[in-house]
């Protein structure tokens, strides 16, 4: 080989195989599996549904209503109260594990992780109402079983979505209080201390009173658990407007939060 051959030949570059983006499906599967790849989150779930079915089983067993949407309603009142944490440990995964940077330099794109957040959030609370469900089914069976006498075997979905749509706001809130605060504990006792502080003062304070159900979000999802069909035109614009002052404008504050915290 001559010396002007190896001074013209060109060096050969073995091609890069391309770097596919994450895809948002990938994105919701990981985000599922941090819902129960802890402890805090996997005894949370065990908890809520145990609490469901013990709801479920003392409605059966003390309750006259002999209906199904009446044990499906006591069995939801726990999951109500228990199932938003599970929210809030989504939402601060990131900085309650130190796995920002991991997540950050697989998907750099925030607000796609955020997105996943939210929707897992949103899904775990109605796969926890199912559960609750077949336990409510088993429960009034059970009871039949043994010699109750049941008035209707079919769930009300008037009953069923007023329930159902206020889990989702509370999931929704539970969220956007993480998301600001990225700590666990402490979104946890805003969550649960700052609503009902909130409705106290609503409560001896004449002038708030009087507007509780445009201002406070407990009062304006009241409604909702009598028959959702029956709300009127001011019921929803009360609820809109407690939920944008509890739901939107925090949710908005805490994914812009989330979009700009800096990972240590």
């Amino acid at each position: 080989m001559t010396t002007e051959t190896l001074v013209n030949a060109q060096p050969t570059v073995a091609p890069s195989r391309a770097i596919l983006p994450t895809g948002f499906g990938r994105l919701l599967l990981v985000e599922a599996r941090k819902l129960v790849n802890t402890r805090a989150g996997r005894w949370l779930l065990v908890i809520a549904v145990l609490a469901s079915i013990g709801a479920a089983a003392l409605s059966v067993a003390y309750f006259p209503e002999r209906t199904v949407s009446a044990v499906f309603f006591f069995s939801f009142l726990p999951l109500g109260l228990l199932v938003p944490v599970v929210a809030i440990l989504t939402a601060t995964a990131e900085w309650s594990q130190r796995t920002g940077l991991t997540t950050f330099a697989l998907e750099p794109r925030r607000g796609r992780v955020v997105a996943a957040k939210l929707v897992v959030s949103l899904l775990a609370g109605v796969a926890i109402m199912l559960v609750s469900g077949v336990f409510t089914y088993a429960a009034a069976g059970i009871g039949a079983l043994a010699g109750q006498s049941w008035d209707g075997w079919a769930l009300d979905l008037g009953v069923l979505a007023g329930p159902a749509l206020n889990l989702m706001l509370l999931m929704l809130q539970a969220s956007a209080f993480g998301l600001i605060l990225l700590n666990t504990p402490s979104a946890v006792v805003l969550y649960f201390v700052l609503p009902q502080v909130w409705t106290t003062v609503v409560g001896f304070v004449p002038w708030l009173a009087s507007r509780a159900a445009w201002l406070d979000l407990n009062a304006a999802t009241e409604p909702m658990f009598t028959s959702l069909p029956d709300m009127t035109g001011q019921h929803w614009l009360q609820l809109a407007c407690a939920t944008a002052l509890w739901v939107l404008v925090p949710l908005a504050a805490g994914v812009w939060r989330f979009l700009r915290a800096e990972v240590k």
